[in-house]
């Protein structure tokens, strides 16, 4: 390990903060035809848009609740004008929430760029550390703007505009898999709601369902772009949900998503969309119901 990434290490503990504990059955309504980028945004008071980015073999997910922002994970580094002018194109021009799941390239990639580009306010990433190039530039990014990290807590949950995200994971780390190091997060909006289960294997997801935490859901994106190591029918039967986003890319040579996942996705009758067949979708929560539109950039 070189004397920069050791001092870049050391700076990392020095930026984090943690958070102490503080103290689905409508229906969906689908397929919208592809609209403008520009028009898909939440605009109106209470409302929420959640935007599943195409960003090929990775994740990213755009989230604007009532003029507030929150972008969770930024793919590869090469996706990252393309995350740019995306947000731009929805009007962003800061981001209130930002959070890095873990510390893959895959989701962790395009983040320096980002936080160079837009205001960013409160930050949340795992308190892991990664050996790769791709993490040094991250935090050292993080240095150069002077900006604070902070340790997502499970229980912790605060207001996104007029919804409400609550952190469930991760409880613990194990820095022999950085999956499981995963931010859960769930944003929920009147009975709508969304688990954003990052990279997070069956090992958490048991976790999960053996937790206090409601855990019922109505969208959920599927932890580990389909891998079979994530996505166990126990935890499926326990989520419930009525849709399921895959964030994967085409042709991709890790065989994601399976069919063990997919096959307990059409045994439950979960309605599934991918970004590598749909392109970016985004689902917009209004009083009543949750529209999705498939939009190809």
């Amino acid at each position: 390990m070189t004397v920069k990434l050791r001092l870049t290490y050391l700076l990392l503990f020095l930026l984090f903060t943690t958070f102490s504990f503080l103290g689905c059955g409508a229906e969906v309504a689908y397929d919208e035809p592809g609209v403008p980028l520009g028009d898909v945004a939440a605009k109106e008071p209470g409302s929420v848009s959640v935007h599943f980015l195409d960003v090929g073999q990775g994740d990213c997910t755009l989230i604007i609740s009532d003029s507030e922002v929150m972008l969770i994970d930024a793919g590869e580094q090469r996706e990252a004008a393309k995350i740019i002018r995306y947000l731009e194109e929805q009007g962003v021009t800061s981001i209130d929430y930002l959070i890095a799941t873990h510390p893959h390239s895959d989701h962790i990639g395009g983040l320096a760029d980002i936080i160079n580009r837009f205001e960013i306010g409160e930050i949340f990433m795992p308190r892991v550390l990664h050996t790769t190039r791709t993490f040094e530039n991250l935090l050292d990014t993080l240095l150069e703007n002077d900006l604070t990290v902070s340790n997502p807590e499970p229980g912790y949950s605060f207001g996104l505009g007029t919804a409400n995200a609550l952190f469930l994971a991760p409880a613990k780390i194990d820095e022999r898999n950085l999956n499981n190091c995963s931010v859960i997060v769930r944003i929920s909006q009147w009975d709508f709601s969304f688990i954003f289960m990052g990279d997070a294997e069956i090992e958490i997801e048991n976790e999960l369902i053996a937790s206090d935490f409601e855990i019922e859901t109505t969208v959920i994106k599927i932890g580990h772009h389909g891998s079979r190591t994530s996505t166990s029918a126990a935890f499926l039967r326990a989520v419930n949900p009525k849709t399921a986003v895959i964030s994967v890319g085409s042709g991709n040579t890790y065989g994601h998503p399976t069919s063990d996942v997919l096959n307990r996705l059409l045994g439950q009758n979960v309605e599934l969309y991918r970004t590598d067949l749909h392109g970016n979708i985004i689902m917009s929560v209004v009083d009543g119901g949750i529209t999705i539109i498939k939009s190809r950039t």
